[in-house]
Order: structure tokens, then C-alpha cells, then sequence
């Protein structure tokens, strides 16, 4: 309780910041309805495809070990959420390095001719390959080739799920992913890449028979809107404001399978798990397809601040955890801010500063409240050493973008 305490010593300053703002709410009951897309990756196209040999026999890469041939005549094949787990890895945005490898088909090229392949990987997410994303690149001239490099995944790619896409192409030349062509073909793979921190459950079959979240509301506020192709939704940005001891009603609605089990964490004490005393909301199984389950949320009082929230739902699973791997089903993460009764709120904003809009520092009649730029959440408290102003305006530093800046000063009590 020593945070609590020191809280209400200096009772409010608050400071947000919203990127080219045309007007900035203070205290938002949530960021708004997450909107899950995940799909809209673009079809290349063959007019003849894989007749005369020109496929990709296999492709391992991690734990992939996708020995497909021609695909039963198939010039383009997604293998996202088809599974088996030998169709889907899991690999780490921390330097490891993997193997990828790529077997040509049974084509003979012959002669100048040759086999163009390619591989991207989509490391933003953004549902496209673009030049940067190209794993590597490389011709063959015989049946059965095999090319192999070892290769590691970008500190920057973004923690989640995406697509792994390879391309083989007759006398192809550089290969557009999204291109037109004669002879050849295309396979999409799901990938989860993870930064070692976060855990993130590996489900290989994914959504694809209606084992997914349709709605999920917290307090008669809805979060969730569309559906995606990956089975983990990243909704850090997306949350629900709660004040300590306080009840709120969770509901989560299934998708078209059932029987389907479903469960709820949130991680109150904020260290990265959810596995401690009372974080776990529950795990009920639902019946029929499109039901609710009903979860009740009463924030204990641990702390103040932002704290994670998990949504699952999965087929055949009457143990499930907040972290295990399962082959059917779909999860959500989602933000809670925890405030004290009478305290101020805490905002949700969105995507924070992660692109450069964060404050800097600022400064009230000399009184300086720069904080830890490298804080995870979009905000943070800067009052443990109870530095307290009365009034005046604040003097942004800002370094990106025109910011507006709001701030909410109350009077400090003695302390």
C-alpha cells in the first residue's frame, strides 16, 4: 500500500498527449473497438502452375517441415491455420538463428533456363511483403535442389502471428509476391514470432472451424469488432478503465463451434505471468455455438496502474492455462488501467509513444516532471519523490510531430 499512500500525498498531475490531436479527451472510458483484420495478403497468380514440375517439393524452416510436393495440381496454397504443428513455428525476434530451407520441384530447367524461388517474411504485419521483408532469393538448375541458409529473425519484427510466403517462378527473374506468372507456385506458412518475454499461445489449427471470440464487453463496453485469420489479437492499445474494488461484468461470446471452453485472466500485480493468487477469472465450457460466458471482474487492491487482461477460447480443453498451446481456438489480449477510488483516472492511449509521440519532458514553474522514456505503458507516475507544483502552464519539450498537450494540476496536501 506505500504506492497508495504516496499517491494521495500528491493527490493529481496528470499529463497526455495525443499525436496531431484535433481535441484530446482526458479521461476516455476506453480507446475504442479493436478492429481485427489480419487478412487482405494479395494471390499471385499462375496461368499454368505446377503441370510441367515447377512446384516446391518441401520447406523447413524452424519447426516446419512441409514436405508438400505438387500440392495435388495447386499453383497457390495457404496453409494458415491448417496445421499440423509441422505447417506452423514459433520463432524468437532475439537473434537466434534458424535454418531455412527449400527443395525445388521435379523440373528439369535445362540449358540458360532456371527456377527463380524467394521467400518473405511479414515482419510488420501490415498484411504485405514488402523488399525489406525478403528472407532471401536464389535459381536452381536442377530436379530436387535444395538451397538452405541460416537466418534470424529482425529485433524489430513485430511480437504475433504473420506469414511466411515462398515462391518458385520458371525463368522467373526478380519475383513480385504478388505477381502474375506462367509456370510455378505460391505457399503461405503461419509463423509466431515472439520476443522470449511474452508468452504467446502456439494454436496450429487456429480459427478455422469457428473455434474463435465473436465479442468480448467489460463492463458493458465493447472491445472487440471484426474477426481475423491468426489466432492471437494483440489489443494492448484497446481497454476498459477500473477503479479497485469496484465489479464489472466480463462477457465473452464463442463463434460457431461448440462445444468450446473459455477463460479469462488478468495479471494484477503486473510481473508478466498469470499465475499468481486470484488472477485467474475462470474456465467454463460453453455448449452451444454463439454463446456468452460471463466472467466477473472485481480489481483487487494491489496497485494502481496498467495491467494485462487474456481471452481464451479453445477446443478440448478442460485444463487450459493462460499460456498453453492448443490446436484449436483463439486468443485476445487486452489492457485494464486499475485506479484508486478518488484518484485520478488512467488513461487509455492507444498506441502510447511507440511511434516518437510520447512527452519528452515537462516542466512546471521549475519544476521538472521528465520521467523514464523507456516506459512500457503510455503512462506512467512520476510522483514517488513527491515532487509537487500549485500552478501555471506547462512548457512542453516535444521530439516528433506537433503534439497538444494537456495537463491537470490539483493541489498538493502536506506531506
Amino acid at each position: 500500500m506505500e504506492q497508495l499512500r504516496h499517491a494521495s500525498a500528491c493527490s493529481a498531475f496528470l499529463l497526455a498527449s495525443v499525436l496531431n490531436a484535433q481535441g484530446l479527451e482526458p479521461l476516455p472510458a476506453l480507446s475504442g473497438a479493436l478492429e481485427r483484420g489480419g487478412g487482405g495478403y494479395c494471390t499471385p497468380n499462375f496461368t499454368v502452375g505446377v503441370t510441367d514440375g515447377d512446384y516446391i517439393q518441401e520447406v523447413d524452416f524452424a519447426d516446419i517441415v512441409s514436405n508438400t510436393g505438387d500440392n495435388g495440381g495447386a499453383a497457390y496454397t495457404n496453409y494458415v491455420n491448417a496445421g499440423p504443428l509441422t505447417r506452423t513455428t514459433r520463432v524468437l525476434n532475439t537473434g537466434v538463428m534458424y535454418l531455412f530451407s527449400v527443395t525445388a520441384g521435379s523440373y528439369d530447367p535445362a540449358g540458360a533456363n532456371n527456377e527463380s524461388f524467394a521467400a518473405w517474411l511479414d515482419t510488420d504485419q501490415d498484411g504485405s511483403f514488402e523488399p525489406d521483408e525478403l528472407v532471401d532469393s536464389w535459381t536452381t538448375t536442377q530436379p530436387f535442389e535444395i538451397h538452405s541458409i541460416n537466418t534470424s529473425i529482425d529485433f524489430a519484427a513485430l511480437i504475433g502471428y504473420t506469414r511466411l510466403r515462398v515462391m518458385t517462378v520458371f525463368n522467373g527473374g526478380a519475383l513480385d509476391p504478388c505477381g502474375s506468372y506462367s509456370y510455378g507456385e505460391c505457399e503461405d506458412y503461419m509463423v509466431l514470432i515472439e520476443d522470449g518475454a511474452r508468452c504467446i499461445p502456439l494454436i496450429p489449427y487456429g480459427t478455422s472451424d469457428g473455434d474463435e471470440i465473436t465479442n468480448v464487453a467489460l463492463g458493458g463496453v465493447a472491445l472487440s469488432g471484426t474477426l481475423s485469420e491468426f489466432p492471437w489479437i494483440n489489443g494492448d492499445w484497446i481497454g476498459r478503465q477500473l477503479v479497485m474494488g469496484a465489479s464489472y461484468d466480463l462477457d465473452i461470446t464463442i463463434g460457431a463451434y461448440a462445444p468450446e471452453y473459455v477463460g479469462a485472466w488478468i495479471d494484477w500485480d503486473g510481473d508478466g505471468d498469470f499465475d499468481d493468487a486470484g488472477e485467474s477469472l475462470g474456465l467454463v465450457q460453453l455448449a452451444g455455438a454463439f454463446q456468452t460466458a460471463t466472467f466477473q471482474v472485481t480489481p483487487p487492491f494491489l496497485r494502481s496502474g496498467y495491467c494485462r487482461m487474456r481471452i481464451r477460447s479453445a477446443y478440448n480443453a478442460p485444463g487450459m492455462t493462460a499460456c498453453a498451446d492448443v490446436d484449436y481456438g483463439e486468443t485476445e489480449d487486452y489492457t485494464v488501467s486499475v485506479q484508486a477510488p478518488g484518484m485520478p483516472c488512467l488513461p487509455i492511449l492507444g498506441y502510447g509513444g511507440t511511434n516518437g509521440s510520447g512527452i519528452y519532458s515537462a516542466n512546471l514553474f521549475g519544476v521538472d516532471f521528465s520521467g523514464d522514456q523507456s516506459a512500457v505503458w503510455p503512462h506512467h507516475t512520476l510522483h514517488n519523490d513527491r515532487r509537487c507544483a500549485h500552478a501555471g502552464p506547462v512548457l512542453p519539450s516535444a521530439r516528433s510531430s506537433p503534439t497538444r498537450i494537456l495537463a491537470t494540476v490539483s493541489t498538493c496536501a502536506s506531506t
